[in-house]
């Protein structure tokens, strides 16, 4: 099978060390983001659609992106670090399609905000036994792809089908069962806590003062349903999303009547088994001690751990962090293999890229539970923090830059060959180029 090929470029890692820090105590990626060849970009098959991603990556932003951005900021309080009762508060709640159709949405950036919103604050929020997607959500739905274009897929817009992939659990959460219980790689497919968008760049208004992209896609097509599947229609104006998305031209031309569960996609993907995992797990305010180093790990207080977190550090064969999962360990390995049953085999897979940058200290915090800071955010009493948030690797073993974290999707094998999505995390580009990843045809449920 094809490998993947390290760029000759070198290579500089994002850095977020395996504890909580403090916003203010970030390194700065201002002097290295003045070199241009430190950003990584995946290649376009035609030089017109190169030029396109230079002409996009060095513009500002267009009008109505702006205008969305600016209407954004309006909601924002000035206190720099709001309390948790105050982002817990839901100051911006899920909007109800009345909300929606007064507010129109200018394009899938807003509409992704609103989106988030809705999944985030009430429909991830259910039962084993709940419909498998609201009344009242499948309207928003309609109302959303008259708005914007686009269709849904399992509870997912397909416009924005990279970053809507990308959700994480904000508690426990469980895998449903029976008919109709939806698929793995969706929301919907699961129970519980709920969930979140840790990795979204709309809700990060530090993402304001940049130009160019804020994310990246490695998957050139994803397509839903058997052998004769519908390409996901995804939107590719970078003027207006700054999302980076690989040219192709959809194969599939018919729509499905019904949701399929079935996603086919080729990526590369790394065993399981290349890497460690360690729990995160937190005293009574919310410090971070390292559940495998605790006898090593002295806080200021003497305190000791009260509760696991739904963070987990991947470590590398060389005993070095290298990146981090936003769910619980014990929710990946949940299950030990039954006599005379194959092993559980797990796969990383690449998916993208997200946008590494610094606190901008002109920006002002608050407003809704799902805005969030750069990098790997904190979640806390239904709400992410501003004063802390999560570091996701070793910056004395690797480099940051602004491209150099993977996110990568953990994957379970399950008896007929297809696979279930496990979580999902970031991975160093150093640490993920180092273990030969393979080319392959993923096909998930």
């Amino acid at each position: 099978m094809p490998t993947e090929n390290p760029s000759s470029s070198g290579f500089l890692a994002p850095g977020w060390l395996s504890t909580l820090s403090r916003r203010s105590s970030k390194s700065s990626l201002n002097d290295q983001n003045s070199d241009p060849g430190m950003i990584v970009a995946p290649r376009r098959p035609s030089a017109s659609s190169e030029g396109k991603r230079s002409r996009s990556r060095n513009s500002s932003l267009s009008d109505g992106a702006r205008e969305v951005l600016e209407r954004i900021s309006t909601t924002f309080p000035r206190s720099r670090t709001p309390s948790i009762a105050s982002q817990s508060g839901l100051g911006s709640p899920a909007p109800t399609l009345k909300n929606i159709k007064t507010e129109m949405s200018f394009n899938w950036w807003g509409a992704f905000i609103n989106y988030n919103k809705i999944v985030t604050n009430r429909e991830s929020k259910n039962t084993e036994n709940a419909p498998f997607q609201s009344k009242e959500f499948e309207e928003i739905c309609k109302e959303l792809t008259k708005q914007c274009g686009g269709y849904f897929s399992c509870g997912l817009p397909e416009s924005t089908f990279d970053l809507a992939l990308l959700w994480c659990p904000a508690g426990k959460i469980h895998r449903k069962t029976g008919d109709g219980k939806g698929p793995s790689w969706s929301w919907v497919g699961w129970y519980g806590a709920g969930v979140n968008f840790p990795f979204d760049p709309f809700s990060c208004p530090d993402y304001r003062h940049l130009d160019g992209n804020l994310f990246m896609s490695e998957i050139v097509s994803y397509a839903l349903g058997p052998e004769t599947s519908w390409a996901v229609r995804r939107e590719r104006d970078e003027s207006r999303l700054r999302l980076d998305i690989p040219y192709y031209y959809p194969a599939g031309k018919f729509r499905h009547a019904e949701d399929t569960d079935t996603l086919r996609f080729r990526a590369f993907t790394i065993s399981g088994a290349k890497f460690n995992l360690r729990q995160l797990d937190v005293d009574d305010e919310y410090e971070v001690v390292d559940e495998n180093k605790q006898n090593h790990v002295q806080n200021d207080g003497g305190r000791q751990p009260t509760q696991s977190i739904p963070y987990t550090q991947i470590w590398d064969d060389k005993d070095q962090h290298c990146g981090i999962i936003m769910d619980f360990r014990a929710n990946i390995y949940n299950k030990p293999s039954e006599q005379n049953q194959p092993q559980h085999v797990f796969k990383y897979v690449k998916l993208s890229r997200s946008r590494l940058s610094d606190e901008n200290p002109k920006v002002q915090r608050g407003g809704g539970n799902i805005i969030h800071p750069p990098g790997a955010p904190v979640w806390k009493d239904g709400a992410f923090l501003w004063d802390q948030s999560l570091e996701s690797f070793d910056e004395e073993k690797f480099e940051k830059h602004e491209w150099c974290m993977f996110n990568v999707m953990l994957i379970e094998q399950q008896v007929g060959g297809w696979w279930e999505r496990k979580a999902i995390g970031q991975i160093h580009e150093v640490a993920w180029k180092a273990q030969n990843p393979q080319n392959e045809e993923i096909i998930l449920r």
